[in-house]
């Protein structure tokens, strides 16, 4: 029999092949993985080094897929920054209108908050970071004064305040944790990676099934 050595080790046959979605792709991959990791390494030709870089590939993807969370995480953040940029704009105008109030209960407490609306005037405009660590210290400040602001009725507002602040600093650590990694790239470019690294494992395997 004719030794055909100059064969390919392996034919791709893409006719009829379906389109995964990035999580299927990477769920498909990490199915296909354990399935062959839990065999005899030895028996189907495969190494160590082999099965380690088809399977950081695939650790790759799940991150990646992960990732792409952060445009609902961003949304998320939007909201909260319109919901808190609401809070700042009725605490400030409350100040405002209340220091030409005729009555004195609360004139006098708006004339004495007036100092911290034109200190943090327009904040609400700033990037978003920025605002946060900016509210964080009218909050602050706001405590010192903590009379006044109930006489103004805005003791619910300030807690609302920093509640919505609270949550936007936590959800923007956490876009920062799931996406401030290295090695990461776009799932267009991993999965050919992660497809190449499958045919190397299938062909030794298909070489092992021959022998």
């Amino acid at each position: 029999m004719k030794n055909n050595d100059n064969l390919p080790r392996y034919v791709r046959v893409n006719a009829g092949i379906t389109v995964h979605t990035s999580a299927m792709h990477g769920e498909l991959h990490q199915q296909l993985y354990n399935l062959v990791a839990a065999q005899d390494k030895q028996k189907l030709h495969l190494t160590d080094e082999l099965l380690k870089a088809w399977n950081d590939l695939i650790a790759q993807e799940v991150e990646l897929n992960n990732a792409q969370q952060d445009t609902e995480l961003t949304a998320k953040m939007q909201q909260l920054d319109d919901d808190r940029d609401a809070l700042l704009s009725q605490l400030f105008s409350t100040i405002r209108n209340n220091r030409r109030s005729p009555v004195k209960a609360l004139r006098e407490p708006a004339e004495r908050l007036m100092k911290l609306v034109d200190s943090y005037k327009g904040i609400q405009r700033e990037v978003l970071q920025a605002e946060s660590l900016h509210v964080n210290g009218l909050l602050m400040d706001l405590a010192k004064q903590s009379a006044d602001t109930a006489a103004l009725g805005l003791t619910a507002v300030i807690a609302m305040l920093k509640t919505t602040n609270d949550e936007f600093e936590q959800l923007e650590l956490k876009r920062i944790d799931g996406t401030d990694k290295p090695g990461l790239s776009s799932t267009s470019a991993l999965r050919p990676l992660t497809d190449e690294a499958f045919y190397e494992v299938r062909g030794n395997v298909e070489a092992a099934s021959a022998t």
